[in-house]
């Protein structure tokens, strides 16, 4: 655990996961309705809301970072805990992007891929909610990081698997060169959700080994 006189960095820590939970919460559910009622009002609510997250979560991590070179930390634990919030960042970002395509009407999804992409945002969202857990772990239980983060590589295979698939489909099913290139953008921009819990998960275990919290 942090001492006390570093008691607020990990508070700001804990609601910048809660943050982060939130907003996979919120995007899980947004796409959800988007897949069911196209770009209806509770979809537009739900891709407010997951910028909303974003935006706090990135004040946030400026606030750790500001504290953190205000107080006696060593500098090697402060560079560990500053790439891992560095990393987490991409994520909140990557929902953010994917709502934005899905809001503005620039993506269409085609029925023959609704059900592996279904999978994979479920994949992803299940990646970053281990995150969360993970990174929590690393104030009291290493066991759990790195039980989290085996979770959280197999989550990653799985939406990589997904991925390919729905890829393949949209490739062998459409001859659109304009279309196929903007939708592998689009489900990249997907697949990079548990690329980056993957990364976070593997700094976490870092940081747990060295014992530096």
């Amino acid at each position: 655990m942090f001492f006390d006189r570093q008691r607020q960095i990990e508070n700001l820590l804990k609601k910048y996961i809660d943050l982060l939970k939130k907003s996979a919460d919120s995007f899980e559910k947004g796409i959800y309705i988007f897949i069911s009622d196209g770009l209806s009002e509770t979809f537009q609510q739900y891709a407010k809301e997951t910028h909303k997250f974003e935006s706090e979560m990135d004040s946030i991590r400026h606030d750790i970072a500001y504290e953190m070179y205000s107080k006696t930390i060593l500098p090697e634990s402060r560079g560990d805990i500053l790439r891992i919030l560095e990393l987490a960042d991409k994520i909140p970002g990557c929902m953010q992007s994917v709502m934005f395509d899905l809001s503005i009407g620039a993506i269409n999804l085609p029925d023959y891929i609704l059900e592996d992409f279904k999978l994979l945002i479920k994949n992803s969202c299940i990646a970053v909610r281990n995150v969360t857990e993970c990174f929590l772990g690393i104030f009291s239980d290493k066991n759990k990081v790195l039980k989290l983060a085996k979770e959280t590589d197999s989550n990653e295979s799985k939406c990589d698997s997904f991925q390919h698939n729905i890829l393949s489909d949209i490739f062998k099913n459409s001859s659109d060169i304009g279309f196929n290139v903007l939708i592998k953008l689009f489900i990249e921009k997907i697949g990079d959700i548990s690329d980056y819990s993957e990364k976070v998960s593997d700094q976490a275990i870092i940081i747990s080994v060295k014992g530096q919290i």
